[in-house]
């Protein structure tokens, strides 16, 4: 009866060591991209078609088919933080200068930036008409993106400072309220 059995478990091994051989080639990366800086923050696209990422000094977007960046930006400073919206479309990110840069997909040039405290972090809405941003002012920062409703090229960064004041400010009064808001029920109870 064993020797019935030898040819069976000979083969059962046999796929076993196959596809344990499987597994290991799926540990391998499907691709890598060398720097030359150390890699300070990275974000994908939740659809995995983009990949953003940050040296030191400069921002690549990748698309997920090439290890070739479709783009880079090389800054005057570190680069703290970085965000991608869901469909790829805009990179946002956060620089040891105080400011926040707003790029498209399509070109490596900044859409609008708007100057803050040190940022150390970001993120953006599913469909990038929000961003926000953590500093070492200790504020939050909450811009909106008029980017996505005008094709995003490039032209409106003083409308978009603008509006993003406008934002910030409302954000702050909205802040203020509520803070009175509160001193006010704690002072009733």
């Amino acid at each position: 009866m064993a020797m019935r059995s030898l040819p069976f478990l000979l083969i059962a091994g046999f796929v076993l060591v196959l596809m344990a051989g499987e597994a290991d080639a799926e540990k391998e990366p499907l691709w890598s991209y060398e720097t030359g800086d150390d890699i300070e923050s990275v974000a994908i696209s939740a659809d995995g078609e983009y990949i953003a990422a940050s040296s030191d000094d400069e921002v690549y977007l990748f698309n997920k088919n090439s290890s070739i960046p479709l783009w880079n930006y090389t800054a005057y400073d570190d680069i703290r933080a970085i965000a991608i919206s869901a469909d790829g479309e805009y990179i946002v990110a956060g620089f040891d200068d105080g400011k926040v840069y707003l790029f498209s997909k399509d070109n490596g040039t900044p859409l609008w930036s708007y100057a803050t405290g040190r940022v150390y972090e970001l993120a953006l809405s599913a469909d990038g008409e929000y961003i926000v941003a953590g500093s070492d002012d200790d504020k939050v920062y909450l811009f909106y993106n008029n980017m996505s409703q005008n094709g995003g090229d490039g032209n409106s960064e003083e409308n978009s400072n603008e509006e993003n004041e406008l934002l910030l400010s409302s954000v702050s009064m909205i802040s203020s309220i509520a803070a009175i808001g509160i001193i006010a029920l704690r002072r009733r109870y």
